[in-house]
């Protein structure tokens, strides 16, 4: 323990001076700017649309079936679906608020207040926050991703270029030790990092407990994640390269956040896939639990841990030629 503590100490003298870290502070000022100043309270919609199932309702365009009813709601964000259910009126909404969906219920029953309305779209939240706020999970998420893949492989690179790793070769600590030390510190300075833009734009209303043990998780993750494609470099160039890869490939899942109707089943095999819902859910849902999100990380985090302490061990810390 006290091994891991010394190293820790020693990485973090060394990304303290990094370039890389003062970036990350800048950017951490700007989201928090950026929600408060630039972004709209609001986001203006267009028209709300009324698809029916079974209804007879004259006017409206209708579906054959309660599956291809789900298809247009999927399709369309501005697209409501209407059908009977036990006699009762039921509702289908994609990427509106409840709010909004009561408001073009009027068309069609007086008294939409009672009509249940079931949410398709893959967030649980059926109350989503202003526009300005429902970013900021997006933000954390992207902050979450850079931080963790850049801060892990900037250190790794720069100890490779001062010969450090040379030193570690010959240190009894091993790999458990170098390995375990980073990504608790840097798993530590993401969820300092990712509480402070959720505190200084939501407030303390988040699920505190949840969130911080989610952002220590995804921190960990993507961590891992940056050294063990770092130890496989020598080159900045070529880090730069397998960096804007890496981060890139994770932070366009966010589009289905921000799109929730286009369907991109595949990156649902992605971690940031998860994260971006769990985020949400941590911040704006009731319970603050992030249902399966935590776990699927979790497992994530684990798997990459053992793959990462392979790539340091036999890549790493053993002799290379021209290492």
């Amino acid at each position: 323990m006290k091994t891991l503590f010394i190293q820790m100490a020693a990485d973090g003298k060394l990304i303290l001076n990094n370039i890389f870290f003062r970036i990350t502070i800048g950017f951490l000022v700007l989201i928090i700017l950026t929600v408060h100043f630039i972004l709209p309270k609001g986001a203006a919609n267009a028209s709300v649309k009324i698809v029916q199932f079974g209804m007879g309702l004259v006017g409206l365009p209708e579906a054959d079936s309660i599956v291809e009813l789900e298809e247009f709601v999927r399709a369309d964000e501005n697209v409501i679906g209407v059908y009977e259910q036990n006699g009762e009126l039921a509702v289908l909404v994609n990427n509106l608020s409840e709010k909004q969906a009561r408001a073009a219920l009027g068309q069609i029953s007086p008294r939409e207040d009672g009509v249940p309305i079931r949410f398709s779209h893959t967030s649980q939240i059926t109350q989503p926050a202003p526009f300005h706020m429902r970013m900021v999970p997006m933000m954390i998420s992207v902050e979450a991703v850079m931080t963790g893949i850049l801060l892990a492989g900037v250190l790794t690179l720069n100890e490779k270029e001062r010969m450090i790793t040379r030193a570690y070769r010959v240190s009894p600590a091993g790999a458990l030790s170098y390995v375990a030390s980073k990504t608790v510190l840097f798993s530590l300075v993401g969820a300092a990092y990712s509480f402070l833009i959720a505190v200084f734009t939501v407030g303390f209303d988040i699920h505190i407990g949840p969130f911080l043990l989610l952002s220590f998780i995804v921190s960990a993750l993507f961590t891992l994640m940056g050294m063990a494609v770092t130890v496989f470099l020598k080159s900045l160039t070529s880090w730069l390269l397998w960096m804007a890869f890496v981060i890139g490939t994770n932070t366009v899942v966010l589009f289905a956040y921000i799109f929730p109707s286009v369907p991109m089943d595949y990156m649902k095999l992605l971690p940031a896939y998860p994260m971006i819902f769990a985020y949400e859910w941590t911040m704006f849902g009731l319970g603050g639990y992030a249902g399966n999100g935590l776990e699927i990380l979790a497992l994530w985090a684990v798997a990459l841990f053992a793959v990462c302490l392979m790539c340091v061990k036999f890549r790493l810390l053993r002799p290379h030629r021209g290492e």
